[in-house]
């Protein structure tokens, strides 16, 4: 799940991930931009996460969200 102050520039997100997912799936990966350039628009600091995640997935202990 997003975090309150990120931004998912795909309107159509819901639908792309439904599309591709697989039941065998527990998480999913996408490209994370961390930072992007004031004037370009350009990523400057890009990684991999894991944050989407099936209905089976549960979390244990402490979480910040």
């Amino acid at each position: 799940m997003a975090d309150l102050d990120e931004i998912i520039k795909d309107n159509n997100w819901i639908h792309s991930i439904k599309t591709m997912w697989n039941p065998l799936f527990s998480r999913g990966r996408y490209t994370y931009n961390r930072f992007l350039d004031e004037t370009t628009g350009e990523p400057i600091i890009t990684y991999d996460e894991y944050r989407i995640h099936s209905s089976i997935w549960h979390y244990e202990g402490i979480v910040h969200e």
